[in-house]
């Protein structure tokens, strides 16, 4: 990684490409809604595409004339289900950009179910398939655990 971060006052176009070859990325991968403001603007300082992922919630919003026409700019959009394509396709005005659908993967080959090779009967253990935010208590986690 590099020393120091991107931001948006760095961000000129030597310092971006430079950062952009340095930890090996063609294009800035950004989730909405202020990464992906941010991440438009550097990789246009920058004279890179970016691409813009919608996980559910942010697809449902009411999005503010700002936002959606930032969506409009981005090259390249992905949903993580079919349900969050539409949520997000309400808001395009314009073929472009390219929304396409990509669903969480889990390689079955290298990750199978069965018995844990360990017990941890000293400790809690917790599984979680999404986000553990006070924010989203809607999904039925109990923030005084974390």
């Amino acid at each position: 990684m590099p020393d120091s971060a991107v931001t948006a006052r760095n961000a000129g176009p030597r310092r971006g490409r430079s950062v952009a070859a340095e930890i090996g990325t063609d294009a800035p991968i950004a989730a909405p809604p202020k990464a992906l403001l941010f991440g438009l603007h550097v990789a246009r300082r920058v004279g890179v595409p970016s691409v813009g992922i919608f996980h559910g919630l942010e697809a449902w919003a009411d999005w503010s004339h700002a936002f959606a026409r930032a969506i409009q700019a981005c090259p390249g959009l992905a949903a993580v289900s079919r349900f969050t394509a539409q949520s997000v396709e309400r808001w395009l005005t314009r073929a472009d950009p390219e929304l396409f659908c990509l669903p969480p993967y889990i390689d079955t080959a290298r990750f199978v179910p069965g018995p844990s090779p360990e017990r941890h009967d000293d400790v809690a253990v917790f599984l979680t398939v999404g986000r553990l935010s006070a924010w989203d208590r809607y999904k039925g986690h109990d923030p005084r655990t974390l």
